[in-house]
């Protein structure tokens, strides 16, 4: 989900190009103080406080991480847990509450124990679940479902504009597939993450 978030914002931060993969071979040593994108294909969830302290022993001083979307809400997930419902599953999207609160507590740690460090958690739960339960606001017409295929459990590769099914206006769709936002949604999920992000900017 987030590794093409991460493109949109760094395209209204002005960027002409994106941060390269973490894993890409060429971040190395100095090279990662110029930025790296952590969120890799679906990689999983990293220990966040080893990687804090890395990148702050390498010289990194400005760092913006995003929390947890409200995964109860992807459509692949309530295709599989929901229980024939078409609505969130409140057991996931608490999952994703417990562990952004979690992670708003140990950046409040990070920030008291290492001298210098701008170290900024960008919402995008409340963001994703306010255009998923109110989708009409923001110009979208579909929450349940993703544009490619039949949108409820098709994702990345087996998922593409030749997939039978397939939405002729993504943009009315929150999600693309069953769990990548749509490049509409990420327009606006990049928007609230720059206004979060101006504190990393000021200096």
């Amino acid at each position: 989900m987030c590794l093409y978030l991460k493109d949109k914002w760094a395209e209204k931060l002005g960027f002409t190009s994106y941060q390269p993969a973490y894993l890409n071979l060429e971040v190395k040593g100095k090279n990662l103080l110029n930025g790296a994108n952590f969120a890799s294909a679906a990689s999983g969830f990293f220990d966040f406080i080893p990687q804090m302290y890395r990148l702050y022993a390498m010289g990194a001083r400005k760092i913006g991480v995003t929390n947890a979307a409200p995964m109860g809400c992807l459509p692949v997930l309530i295709t599989l847990f929901g229980s024939h419902s078409n609505e969130c599953v409140d057991r996931l999207n608490n999952d994703s509450i417990d562990y952004n609160k979690k992670l708003n507590k140990t950046s409040q740690n990070l920030r008291k124990i290492l001298p210098g460090i701008k170290l900024v958690v960008c919402d995008i739960y409340q963001p994703l679940y306010n255009l998923v339960t109110n989708p009409s606001q923001n110009g979208f017409s579909e929450t349940r479902r993703g544009c490619c295929g039949t949108g409820l459990l098709e994702t990345a590769i087996i998922c593409n504009n030749m997939s039978t099914g397939t939405c002729a206006n993504a943009s009315n769709y929150v999600f693309w597939d069953g769990a990548h936002p749509s490049e509409a949604t990420n327009k606006i999920l990049a928007d609230v993450m720059v206004d979060a992000g101006i504190p990393l900017l000021m200096s």
